[in-house]
């Protein structure tokens, strides 16, 4: 499993904590929102990062919003 949580948003970003316990989102992520593009914060662009960024997203596309929360379950 994977979680994220929206903790920041302003006019040109979007900041997300993500990990596999939801008590303890011990890293985060980046959307600029013009190009929606993700930047990691701890430099490990790993398969954690990729799927939390794109969930978000896919979550994003649908709503046309960016959401507060979710998971992934693989």
């Amino acid at each position: 499993m994977l979680f994220f949580k929206k903790v920041r948003e302003d006019d040109r970003e979007v900041e997300y904590r993500f990990g596999e316990i939801p008590e303890a989102l011990d890293r985060g992520l980046t959307f600029d929102k013009a190009s929606r593009q993700a930047t990691v914060l701890d430099d490990l662009a790993n398969a954690q990062f990729r799927t939390a960024s794109g969930k978000i997203l896919l979550q994003l596309t649908r709503s046309g919003t960016w959401p507060e929360f979710g998971s992934h379950q693989a």
